[in-house]
């Protein structure tokens, strides 16, 4: 496996949807290569920040608000929100950040929230590194079904990210609501990788769309498409008749 190969088995491995063998072959790789290793302890400290950071203290309430209402004048995103971010998720989740408020209040606090989820996985999707924008595609799967942005965002990342790793992780974060977006469909032909085709062609067949599985049963014969994929394509369209 490559570097790029092991990232994104540690990736996975934060998301727990690594199996025992695969965990076996990344922490062996990691033992091993001391560039993988550093990215391995960099990621897991970010991902805790995101994820895992506990509930403030109600004392800090105030500190969030005064975060929230100087936002508006913050002239860009920058990485250091990511872990206000998810504080402000779990504050609002647990309601003690806005106790006492009215749900007007509480309607446009977790408006701002959503936002913000929006803003954490467009940055990160805009990182230089393939590591960082695996990590925008796993954030953008949690909050997907939040905002449209954060699924144009994805879907950008399906048509125009140089990695196929993070193309084909991009596809499995929009798979669950593949249904709901036709251009997936046009973005199999515009691949350079077989796997993303088969994993693109996966996610709209399982998505039991009638419309996505005509516009597939078009392309069985689209030169543009590899040919082992227009085969497998072919037999997938005949066994789920």
């Amino acid at each position: 496996m490559t570097c790029d190969d092991i990232q994104l088995l540690h990736s996975q491995r934060l998301l727990h949807e690594l199996a025992p063998a695969e965990r076996a072959v990344l922490e062996r790789h990691l033992a091993e290569c001391e560039v993988c290793s550093a990215y391995a302890r960099q990621t897991t400290a970010l991902w805790r920040q995101l994820g895992e950071t506990p509930v403030p203290a109600p004392r800090l309430r105030a500190r969030f608000e005064t975060l929230l209402a100087d936002r508006a004048a913050v002239p860009a995103f920058s990485l250091p929100w990511l872990p206000l971010a998810a504080a402000l998720l779990l504050g609002v989740g647990a309601g003690w950040l806005v106790g006492g408020r009215d749900a007007a209040e509480l309607t446009a606090l977790r408006g701002e929230v959503t936002e913000l989820h929006a803003q954490v996985t467009v940055a990160l999707l805009e990182q230089a590194s393939v590591s960082g924008r695996l990590h925008g595609v796993a954030y953008g799967r949690e909050h997907a079904s939040e905002q449209s942005r954060i699924t144009e965002a994805l879907i950008s990342a399906v048509l125009t990210d140089p990695n196929v790793n993070v193309r084909l992780a991009a596809v499995q974060a929009l798979a669950p609501q593949a249904v709901r977006h036709p251009e997936l469909v046009s973005a199999v032909v515009v691949q350079d990788s077989p796997l993303v085709q088969l994993s693109l062609i996966d996610a709209l067949l399982e998505s039991a769309d009638a419309s996505a599985r005509t516009e597939l049963a078009a392309l069985v014969r689209d030169t543009r498409i590899f040919p082992a994929v227009r085969a497998y394509l072919r037999d997938r369209l005949a066994r789920s008749v």
